[in-house]
């Protein structure tokens, strides 16, 4: 909670009659000493068969991966994270980048430095530094980030692709589908797939590009505030609060459920989507379960494959779908 200091003299002359000074509004309010700042939302991530969250106490909990490695996340307090298939990195509280799980390409061995967000793909990982710089490492084929100044980077499966501070998107990689054909315009944000990828203008449309054997890269008119592209189908999360998804629609991956949401997530051939009363909504491929959301209130969701998890609202976690054999424990 936020309030004014109390002022000694104004007080002393209401108390005797005295008209009180008006408050002026050209000071901010001040914090609350005795006042905790409010829990930050949670962040997490699923890989191909992994997942890794950051606990409130910003420490990083990894689990269910197939390879030990995958799941040995580094000790220390961290601020940022991003997953991939077969590796992971995190943006420490202090700014340096930590990397854990495969390393055949130097995928987990980052460079130094002060970084402000970070991406991962299959054995790339991309990152922004402190002065907008881009720095990647992995592949020798694809870590030849462009030069110039960098406000988000976001990386898929063989391609990776960024917006500049000045808006105009640059994209290297692999381009096999015109994947990393970046398109000419001024861009808030853009999301890569495994073979195509979407950006949001600036006035809030959509345009997408690459593989389009399924049409997910038809993107349709609107507004939109949010975009997730995978596979063969894509999800964004309308202006107003409706999901719209395009693609293939082979088993309902397009078929998006009712209400109105705050965010939506992609999986192999299911999405998910938070609804804007913090329940969960699930279609499409249900194999184990991997749209039956459980009951319930969330602050977060994330897919990969058949598998998504959540976290509550008491911050504890909840995953359900395929290969899912327990949830972490722990408050994220």
């Amino acid at each position: 909670m936020r309030g004014w200091s109390a002022i000694g003299a104004a007080l002393l002359a209401v108390g005797c009659g005295a008209s009180a000074p008006e408050r002026t509004t050209d000071r901010p309010p001040v914090p609350r000493a005795d006042t905790p700042p409010p829990p930050r939302a949670p962040i997490l991530e699923l890989g191909g068969t992994y997942g890794c969250a950051i606990r409130l106490d910003q420490t990083l909990a990894c689990w269910d991966g197939e390879e030990p490695a995958r799941i040995a996340a580094p000790t220390g307090t961290f601020a940022q994270l991003a997953v991939g298939d077969g590796h992971a990195c995190a943006i420490a509280t202090d700014g340096h980048v930590a990397c854990w799980g495969d390393n055949a390409r130097g995928e987990a061995t980052p460079p130094p430095g002060v970084f402000t967000q970070i991406s991962v793909g299959d054995e790339l990982s991309c990152g922004i530094r402190y002065d907008r710089t881009l720095a990647c490492w992995g592949h020798e084929d694809r870590r030849a980030a462009p030069e110039g100044l960098f406000a988000q980077v976001s990386l898929g499966s063989e391609h990776a692709c960024a917006v500049a501070t000045d808006g105009h998107i640059a994209c290297w990689g692999a381009n096999s589908y015109g994947q990393s054909l970046a398109p000419v315009g001024s861009f808030r944000r853009v999301e890569v797939g495994v073979l195509h990828s979407c950006a949001i203008r600036r006035d809030s449309t959509v345009l997408c590009w690459g593989f389009n054997a399924d049409g997910q890269t038809v993107a349709p008119a609107g507004l939109f505030r949010a975009i997730a592209p995978r596979w063969t189908h894509t999800c964004g999360v309308r202006e107003d609060d409706q999901i719209l998804c395009w693609g293939r629609n082979s088993v309902g991956q397009a078929t998006v459920a009712n209400g109105e949401f705050a965010a939506v997530t992609v999986g192999l051939a299911h999405s998910c989507g938070l609804r804007t009363n913090r329940t969960v909504a699930c279609w499409g491929d249900n194999v184990e379960g991997s749209v039956a959301a459980p009951k319930g209130t969330f602050l977060a969701v994330a897919s990969r494959a058949g598998t998504t998890c959540g976290v509550r609202t008491d911050r504890t976690m909840k995953c359900w779908g395929y290969d899912t054999t327990t949830s972490p424990p722990g408050r994220y």
